[in-house]
């Protein structure tokens, strides 16, 4: 009976639960970031709406994605991180002055892939801990974005969105659509 209720409430507020993993939790938030510039009040709320929605979820997977402290403030860690961080700048493009670049993810190209790996393989080595606790915290955080969650998603109305749509954007917002079913 209370779920006839949630269903029959969730669709007079215009919402819908919906299972998905963490992972594409983010990839969805990173949808709705990337679609500010269409045009339209209904969707500007729907998309705000949504990132209110989905800001608890969000905010508690970066808190799990952060480093340890302990880890942070090793000395091995800091070491690590500076023999990484001038492997990177050895490989790297850089532009005209000699600074390396970085993409919009602040991510560098590697110049030659190959001698980069040797040496970030033998930095792996040479600081085994480091290198342990930091894949014992990936595998930790790639279990958690794979863990299921339940969202309350405000829907959007197919007659609301923006003509000037994209199919990527409407791709990755499909999941918000209300059907008529």
């Amino acid at each position: 009976m209370l779920k006839k209720l949630k269903v029959v409430k969730n669709k007079l507020l215009n919402k819908k639960e919906t299972t998905m993993t963490k992972r594409e939790l983010v990839m969805l938030n990173n949808t709705l970031d990337s679609l500010g510039s269409l045009k339209g009040v209904k969707i500007a709320y729907a998309i705000a709406r949504n990132f209110a929605i989905l800001k608890p979820e969000i905010e508690a997977i970066r808190e799990a994605n952060k480093l340890p402290k302990e880890l942070l403030e090793s000395e091995n860690y800091k070491k690590f991180e500076e023999e990484r961080l001038a492997l990177v700048n050895a490989h790297g493009v850089k532009d005209i002055t000699g600074k390396l670049q970085l993409d919009a993810n602040n991510q560098a190209t590697i110049i030659n892939k190959d001698v980069f790996e040797k040496g970030f393989a033998d930095l792996r080595v040479k600081y085994s801990d480091v290198a342990s606790e930091l894949d014992k915290h990936s595998e930790a955080v790639n279990a958690l974005l794979e863990e299921d969650a339940k969202v309350d998603f405000y829907m959007i109305d197919l007659k609301d969105i923006p003509a000037d749509i994209n199919a990527q954007q409407m791709n990755g917002i499909y999941s918000l659509i209300k059907s008529d079913s």
